[in-house]
């Protein structure tokens, strides 16, 4: 029998043997090396009548159809892609929040009412997605870091307005508004409409081929490749640890030390996996 037809069994827990850490719904994973066949980018896919909804379809592997699964899905977590179609949609409802603030605001300069809409950057609701939304990914970082001149500045304009009314000077108010409304709320609305385009650069996902048995293959679809090599410690088997993972299908805890950080590792019994799905 060759490493590579070993079933899940029969592979030894060694922290000194080559393991595949893969990220997914914010979390580690690892597989055996023995297990892996090939990653690739996210490739083309078929879905097939009647398939479990955490199946992504069929891909052509060197010449085979294979079937995919999605990983997050089959633990219990939110897809990427219907991850990514939510962030689009709160990203779409926060540029028209924004919109109907100006609008709110230049209403009341115009009328003279009491000017209510939000003046902390911070309280709004795109804010406060802002100040706890966080990513890895050093694009997207970048990106949304575009957001915190023109957005400050937008709520700093409705505690200007409120000055200019206060001094009686309503014109001046009303300026502000128009100007504002025409130059950098059309910078902020730019900004929402180009991050959707970013989410799908950021949210990439790959495809691990693996041995599923002695005759089978099968993907899975995961976040990102992490590292490839040995692990710092591995607890196998879990014991007083299998309630504190509530997958069944989770073998053995890893610990990779890097930079004075343990990071935390599920290892992933490959055929109970499968079998639970």
């Amino acid at each position: 029998m060759t490493m590579e037809n070993l079933s899940q069994s029969e592979i030894r827990y060694d922290p000194k043997g080559s393991y595949l850490v893969f990220s997914a719904d914010n979390r580690l994973f690892a597989l055996p090396f023995q297990k892996i066949i090939s990653v690739l980018d996210f490739p083309k896919t078929t879905m097939m009548p009647r398939m479990a909804e955490y199946m992504r379809g069929v891909m052509n592997f060197m010449g085979e159809p294979i079937t995919m699964y999605d990983f997050r899905k089959t633990i219990g977590a939110v897809s990427m892609s219907d991850e990514i179609t939510a962030l689009s949609e709160t990203l779409r409802q926060r540029k028209q929040d924004h919109l109907n603030w100006i609008a709110k605001l230049k209403e009341a300069v115009n009328t003279g009412a009491e000017i209510t809409v939000e003046t902390n950057p911070h309280k709004c609701a795109f804010g406060k997605w802002y100040d706890s939304f966080h990513t890895d990914n050093l694009a997207l970082k970048r990106h949304l870091a575009k957001f915190d001149t023109p957005h400050q500045y937008i709520h700093g304009v409705a505690s200007r307005a409120k000055q200019y009314i206060t001094e009686g000077n309503q014109t001046a108010a009303q300026n502000l508004v128009r100007e504002t409304e025409q130059g950098v709320l059309t910078q902020l609305v730019a900004l929402f409409d180009e991050t959707k385009a970013e989410l799908q650069r950021a949210y990439t996902e790959y495809a691990i081929v693996v041995h599923a048995d002695d005759s089978r293959k099968v993907a899975l679809t995961v976040d990102e490749p992490r590292y490839f090599g040995a692990l710092d410690e591995i607890i196998f088997p879990l014991s007083n640890l299998v309630d504190r993972h509530e997958t069944g299908f989770v073998d053995a805890y890893g610990v990779l030390k890097s930079e004075g950080v343990d990071d935390e590792i599920l290892i992933v019994a490959l055929e109970k996996f499968l079998t639970e799905n």
